[in-house]
């Protein structure tokens, strides 16, 4: 099957079946083939027909319908699948990519989305918190230190700073992660530390390549 027939498929699959997680995780499945960490795939991504389009309809469905499903937790699958699909995109996927993901899907809304919606008392929730905090981790970390593609990308550090600014990403993960006080729930304030330090640390470097 063409890779445009079998994206359009998939593609089709989000749309019309949005409410159904079993087929939607199945229609993602298609898509992975493409996700892998492979160099060539990665470099190439954004010359694919169809998978941004598709990355944006699972976009817009975890962040329109989470809130609509009784238990919207039990979508893990679907969660995993984005995340692992972000994370590598931004390591290897080419700048105009980087810069459609950033403003089509929402990235940084979508994980600070997480922190605000998200009450931790579970492990379940902690392991979805600490998901979000690594992408954001990730996120920054390859905007600043470039990735096999491309080296430094200042100017996508500072859309991303904006964006993060706007949602009030910083007081998000202070109020809801530095507090925590039980002892389960180590990881999730460790990451959440980190995530603040390179969030910083990445407007400090973009402030020196203006000011140098």
């Amino acid at each position: 099957m063409e890779l445009s027939q079998r994206n359009s498929s998939s593609q089709q699959s989000l749309i019309q079946h949005s409410q159904s997680n079993p087929i939607i995780v199945g229609a993602l499945y298609l898509l992975c083939f493409l996700l892998t960490p492979n160099n060539i795939h990665c470099t190439n991504a954004g010359s694919i027909p169809g998978l941004i389009e598709a990355q944006v309809t699972l976009a817009k469905f975890r962040k329109n319908d989470y809130e609509q499903i009784n238990n919207w937790k039990d979508g893990s699958d679907i969660r995993y699948w984005s995340n692992r699909n972000l994370n590598v995109m931004l390591q290897y996927g080419n700048v105009d990519l980087l810069k459609r993901i950033l403003q089509e899907q929402n990235i940084i809304q979508i994980q600070v989305d997480v922190f605000g919606t998200s009450v931790v008392k579970l492990d379940q929730d902690s392991m979805v918190v600490i998901g979000a905090l690594i992408n954001i981790e990730q996120l920054y970390a390859n905007l600043r230190y470039g990735n096999e593609v491309h080296l430094e990308l200042p100017i996508l550090i500072k859309f991303a700073d904006e964006t993060m600014e706007e949602e009030g990403g910083i007081e998000e993960i202070d109020s809801n992660s530095f507090h925590l006080q039980s002892k389960e729930f180590n990881s999730v304030q460790f990451h959440a530390r980190v995530a603040v330090c390179v969030i910083i640390n990445s407007k400090l470097f973009l402030q020196e390549q203006i000011q140098g």
